[in-house]
This record gives structure tokens, sequence and C-alpha cells, in this order.
């Protein structure tokens, strides 16, 4: 054991100082896929510890002579400034508890990881490897639980290969599956759009579109689903205009019915074949079908099963209760807000409950200064994003977040998010730069 864990050390030590890529796909695979765990005599978890050692080991790197510092950069000093806004806030209202010191500097640790690698290589190639690795990731954890646990919330296969294999170890390490949606999602609009305009893309890797499609499927997200047929309308509309991509777009629209067909019968099917628990798969229908028909029936003034109401009922609830909490608050804590995780702490909803709508947690925790500022900086750079790519991947899988955050909680403001956002802001950068961008120019591409 004692000489595995001596090769371990001098193979990661080999790989971070001369493939230094591998190390950084395995820091963001671990924060894109949220995958943690402890190691035994080290008061700090792997995705910290590593993301400090690959953090210190890039100060030391030479940096790209083309792109200014980080805090040159103007998306990075935004982060920078949001990222202390959220500390000062959170300290001023006692509500800056460690856990939330260490998810902030993770945040900023993980847009300047992705910052540098970006610009080392002129192209976003470790992000898009890291994404994919995630979506599959979270496909596999999906599928064990429909297979081996047959309920949910999500078992992570590396929590039972952790526990020894004991269910009963990991009782407590369930995880809410409506995340597991939203990784393969962005997994599917990276690879969808890369195929489309043949950007990056990897040798027949549009065969990963069934098994990113069929993990949205399976984890029911609705928020997913809804990124899931924006991106996809969007993207297939503009590829079938474009006599360069109409090939591919009607070949996508191909597989997608092939996909869509074999996915509905798999699923009926799956009871019988994998032994399936009967009442597991009513939920999943239930989730899929039943609950968002009764949902829709009753806000547009119809009848409809009141024990057909569920989570999106409640969750508008909870939204609803939020911004009431909002309209209370003093005219100064209104403005500056109540501090990174203080809703919950306070449980100033009096239901133990997030808003599950990720932009009014950051009105009532950021205050209106932080939402400004979230807006001003994350909504400038997707326009400038659009201005000189129309649909960076980078930006899709932005899109996709912000979508899913529509009926979501911290999402919008975690370090996944930002990953995306200097990235793409880093793309839009790059471009300007080599292109010596014309404002007549930009105008026609975004026309075409």
């Amino acid at each position: 054991m004692i000489a595995v864990l001596i090769f371990a050390g001098l193979l990661f030590a080999y790989l971070l100082l001369y493939r230094m890529e591998i190390v950084g796909i395995m820091f963001f695979t671990l924060t894109i896929a949220d995958i943690n765990v402890e190691i035994p005599g080290i008061p700090m978890k792997v995705r910290a510890l590593l993301g400090i050692i690959l953090f210190i080991r890039i100060l030391f790197e030479a940096k790209n002579p083309k792109y200014p510092p980080f805090l040159g950069f103007k998306p990075g000093f935004l982060l920078i400034l949001f990222i202390g806004y959220f500390f000062l806030v959170s300290w001023g209202r006692d509500s800056l508890t460690m856990e939330i010191s260490k998810v902030l500097l993770l945040t900023v640790i993980s847009a300047y990881c992705a910052y540098f690698f970006y610009t080392r290589y002129n192209d976003y190639s470790i992000i898009k490897i890291s994404i994919i690795i995630s979506a599959l990731i979270c496909f596999a954890d999906l599928a064990f639980t429909y297979v081996v646990i047959g309920n949910f919330p999500v078992v992570r296969i590396i929590d039972v290969y952790l526990g020894g294999g004991n269910e009963q170890n990991v009782e407590s390490l369930r995880y809410n599956h409506n995340f597991y949606g939203l990784i393969c999602g962005i997994g599917y609009a990276v690879v969808l759009n890369d195929y489309l305009h043949q950007k990056g893309s990897f040798k027949f890797e549009y065969l990963l579109l069934p098994v990113f499609l069929l993990g949205i499927l399976m984890s029911t997200s609705r928020s997913a689903i809804l990124g899931l047929i924006v991106v996809t309308l969007v993207l297939i509309y503009f590829a079938l205009k474009n006599h360069d991509t109409a090939k591919r777009g009607y070949r996508i629209l191909s597989i997608g019915g092939i996909s869509i067909f074999l996915v509905i019968t798999g699923f009926f099917a799956a009871q019988s074949l994998l032994n399936l628990d009967a009442k597991f798969l009513e939920e999943i229908t239930f989730r899929l079908i039943e609950e968002p028909i009764a949902v829709l029936r009753k806000n547009l003034g119809y009848s409809y099963n009141i024990y057909d109401l569920d989570a999106l009922d409640w969750r508008g609830e909870s939204a609803e209760i939020a911004f009431n909490v909002f309209l209370d608050l003093p005219p100064f804590q209104q403005i500056v807000g109540v501090g990174y995780g203080g809703y919950l702490q306070n449980n100033m909803g009096r239901n133990n409950l997030n808003p599950h709508n990720g932009f009014l947690l950051l009105l009532i925790e950021g205050g209106l200064a932080g939402l400004i500022l979230y807006v001003y900086m994350v909504g400038g750079e997707m326009w400038k994003s659009i201005l000189n790519f129309r649909f960076s991947s980078s930006l899709l899988a932005l899109v996709f977040m912000i979508l899913y955050c529509l009926g979501q909680n911290e999402e919008l403001t975690s370090a996944v998010t930002f990953l995306f956002v200097i990235t793409m802001a880093s793309e839009t950068y790059g471009q300007q730069r080599s292109s010596e961008f014309e404002p007549d120019t930009r105008l026609i591409r975004l026309a075409e």
C-alpha cells in the first residue's frame, strides 16, 4: 500500500511539472462534476487541495504575452470585485463561515486556472475535455442509481466504492438528481455546437449526443430539459440556414429523432429488462409528464388534479415567498444584500428552503448592487461573445447554466458558472486581438 502511494505521488509530481494540462483536466472535472472526497490525515478535501496546488504551480509558469494578467483582464477584475463584495457583505452580516470562505476562494482559483489554460493553448480544449468527462461521470451515476439503487436521490459510484460497496454507508451522501441533468445538458450543448460548426470537434464525438440526451431525461430535470429544447432549436435553426452546416444539421435531426424513439421505447422496456422498481418508473413519468401538465392547466385556469402538483408548484410558492422577503428588507439591505448563504442560514423564508430561482437568490444575498454587478459582468461578456461568434460553445454552456438556474439556486454564482464566463471572455478577447475587430464585420457576421 505504501508503495502504491509513493508511486501515485511521484506520478502526480511528474504530471504537475511536465503535463500540467492533465492536472488541469482533473481539477476542472472534479469541479464541474462536483466530486469531492476526503483524504485521511489531511485537513482539506481533494478538490480544494488539487486547486491550490495547481494555482501555485501556475504562478511560476510563463504567461501568454498576448493576453493581459488576470487582474488586468476586465472580466477577471470584475470577478475579483464581485467575490470580494460577497466576502465583505457576508462578513458584515455575520454569515461568513469557513465553508463559504472556501467556496468563494475556490471560485476565484477555478476561474484563474481556466483563464491560464485558455490563454496557454488559445482554445478551450482543456475545459471541453473536462465537460465531456464530467457528463459521462454524471450519466454513469444516473445509470447506477437506476439499475442498482432503484430510487432517487442519486448515489454516486465513487461514494459506493469508497464506502466499501455498502449502500448504507452512502445514505447520507445522496444527491439531488437535477444536477446530473444539468451537466449532461452542458455536455450535449458543447458537443452539438462544435460538431455543427466543426470547431475543435473530436472524431466521432457526436455519438455522445444520444448518451447525454438520455442522461438529461433520466435525471427528470425540467430545467435541464428546458435548456435542451432551447439550445437544440436555436442551433438547428441557424445550422439549416447556413449552407456549410446544413448537411450536419439534417444529420443531427436524424440522430435526434432516432435517439428520442430509442429512449422512449427503452424507457418503458427498462422495467422488465432491468427489473426496475415499478414505483420508481411511475415517479419518473409523473415528473416528466403529469406534473408539468397539471401546473400548466392550473395557470391557465382549467381543472387539474391537485395530487399532481408537487415540486413545480412548491418551487413557485418558494420563489414568491422569497420575493416578499426581499420587499420587506430594510432599504440598505435591499441595496447590499444579506450575504452569501444568508437567506438559508437565517431561514428568512420560514420554510427552510432556498427561493429556487438563482437570480432571486442573488438579489436577496447580493442586493441590487450585487445583481447589477453580476449582470454587467456576465451579460456584457455574453453580448460580446454573440457579436463575435454568434454561438460559441462556452457561451452555450453558460446559457444552459442560466436557464437551469431559473428553477435552482446558488449554481448561478458557482465556480462552474464562472469557469464558463472567464473561458467565454478569454475567447472573445483572443478573437478581437487576432482579427483587429472591425464593427462592420461584426454586424455582418451577426446577421448571417
